[in-house]
Order: structure tokens, then sequence, then C-alpha cells
């Protein structure tokens, strides 16, 4: 998934664009999502992209970059 869309995904479930966001952001420590926002980004991802998380994937680096690698 593109860097650019993803962010926009995660900018639109916080409700901000005044959040800077870089492939090595922290999702929980620094970009402040909570578990419900990741469901709620999962879901997009998967429902709006016909993608899929790899979530055991995604536990391993719980970054921007983490996610985009986690995403198939």
């Amino acid at each position: 998934m593109d860097f650019n869309v993803l962010t926009n995904i995660i900018k639109e479930v916080l409700e901000t664009v005044d959040i800077k966001i870089e492939k090595d952001s922290k999702l929980y420590e620094e970009l402040g999502l909570c578990s419900f926002d990741m469901m709620v980004i999962i879901g997009i991802i998967e429902d709006n992209y016909d993608k899929s998380v790899d979530l055991i994937e995604l536990s391993k680096d719980m970054t921007i970059k983490g996610l985009i690698n986690a995403i198939k």
C-alpha cells in the first residue's frame, strides 16, 4: 500500500491533518493510536482496498513501515 494513502487513512481516523507521520513513526506511542483506531484502520484497508493485514507480521514492527509490510 502506498505511504500517502495509508497516512491519509490514519489522519481520517484520528480526525486531524496536523500530525507528522513518517515511516518510522510508532503507531501507539508517537501517533497516539489506540487498539480501536487500529481495528478501524485495518477495516478500512481490508474493505476499501481489498487487502489483508497480517497481524502477526504487524506485531513484530508497530510502525508505519511495519504496517505497510504487513499489508498483503
